[in-house]
């Protein structure tokens, strides 16, 4: 068995014998968590996600605390359960990370899942239930110590500098300031932001969703800039918006939207950049990267 999945099992049946866990599995990996399935002596189908590293790359000069963004999704997941949400139900928290051959992980019942994407209308009806009921009084990890228009302008102007290290291509930078300014536009609502909605955070059955996870990116501000995030990525198309049913929200003022725009653009360069170099995507996202600097210096001029 692999190694991780023993020092799992170990772990969960000597916080929660109750459980019974058994059968664990490896059925998902993505940047922090490691997602896992098994089943409890009574039957019930669990999942474990664990946080094999104790620190997470980030954009600040420091890094984060994979305790923090797991504690951070088990509070999401109860917070969107108390507001009618769908997302999973955590049975445990279990913190050894600090401790040899010990873990941080947390136990959740499974959720249905078809393995199918669910349909964009109801995406985009499950993210406007997401942005309409209050957010908790909780800081997200990302914003910790900074503002949103803060965080974003140092992640925006950060992954510049990474693009031009790793493939000398300049941009036409704006002031910090000026990018701050237009980046803490008050939009009508202050809401919750999943800032990773996509299908691999959503589990679905029939094309509806059945449960949201994936909390890492959350953060708390206006709901346009998530959706700007997602017109980026190409997820905005009609049917979400149908079923997201409110484009007034989405009208931001012109440089405030390229603004928005820049964060998605090229934190999404930066990634291809590690990824796939010589790609004809990477080099699309570059130029897209640098169309979008232009345009908010020249919106910004006037």
């Amino acid at each position: 068995m692999d190694l991780l999945l023993t020092r799992a099992l170990s772990q969960v049946n000597e916080e929660f014998p109750a459980l019974g866990i058994r059968n664990l599995s490896i059925v998902g990996r993505g940047s922090v968590f490691i997602v896992l399935r098994g089943d409890t002596r009574d039957g019930l189908s669990v999942g474990v996600r664990v946080a094999p590293e104790h620190w997470i790359e980030d954009e600040a000069p420091s890094h984060v605390n994979s305790h923090d963004l797991l504690t951070q999704e088990c509070l999401m997941s109860t917070h969107c359960r108390a507001h009618g949400i769908p997302a999973p139900k955590v049975l445990g928290q279990s913190f050894q990370a600090a401790n040899k051959d010990g873990l941080d992980l947390f136990v959740y019942e499974w959720l249905n899942d078809d393995q199918q994407p669910p349909e964009p209308y109801h995406m985009g009806e499950m993210l406007r239930r997401i942005h309409t009921m209050n957010p908790p009084a909780y800081e997200p990890v990302a914003m910790r110590g900074r503002s949103l228009e803060r965080l974003l302008t140092d992640r925006i102007l950060g992954a510049a500098g990474t693009i031009t290290r790793l493939c000398n291509r300049p941009f036409t930078l704006p002031k910090p300031d000026s990018l701050r300014a237009h980046l803490s536009w008050p939009d009508k609502e202050t809401s919750l932001l999943h800032m990773d909605f996509q299908p691999a955070n959503l589990h679905a059955e029939k094309g509806e969703i059945s449960g949201v996870t994936g909390w890492c990116n959350a953060l708390i501000g206006p709901p346009t800039l998530e959706l700007v995030r997602l017109d980026e990525i190409d997820v905005l198309d009609d049917s979400f918006l149908g079923g997201y049913a409110n484009y007034e929200m989405f009208k931001a003022p012109k440089p405030v939207e390229t603004a928005f725009r820049l964060d998605t653009a090229t934190r999404h360069a930066v990634t291809l950049l590690h990824e796939t170099p010589s790609a004809t995507e990477t080099h699309k996202a570059i130029n897209r990267a640098a169309f979008l600097f232009d345009e908010f210096a020249q919106l910004s001029r006037s």
